[in-house]
């Protein structure tokens, strides 16, 4: 039997982790989020290849893009703190 078990991180991310002993393996980031308060930016955007990505920003200085269809994040990168314009 596969037994498993969501355990949801103050940040909103889900971790899917192994029930028993008897089971191997490394628990698996099934979503990720991130938050230190709420989120600042949210964009949905339609790709030319039919895709659609969503584009979240937040007060922990980051941007994550995620796919919609497979829920997954793509990619991460910090927001510049520089003063210029």
């Amino acid at each position: 039997m596969n037994e498993t078990i969501l355990i949801g991180q103050n940040n909103g991310s889900i971790y899917e982790l192994p029930l028993s002993k008897a089971q191997t393996g490394q628990g698996q980031e099934i979503m990720k989020s991130h938050c230190e308060g709420e989120v600042w930016g949210l964009d949905k955007v339609h790709l030319p290849d039919g895709s659609i990505k969503l584009f979240t920003s937040c007060d922990d200085n980051r941007v994550i893009i995620y796919d919609v269809l497979s829920h997954k994040a793509l990619l991460e990168f910090p927001v510049s703190k520089s003063n210029k314009v």
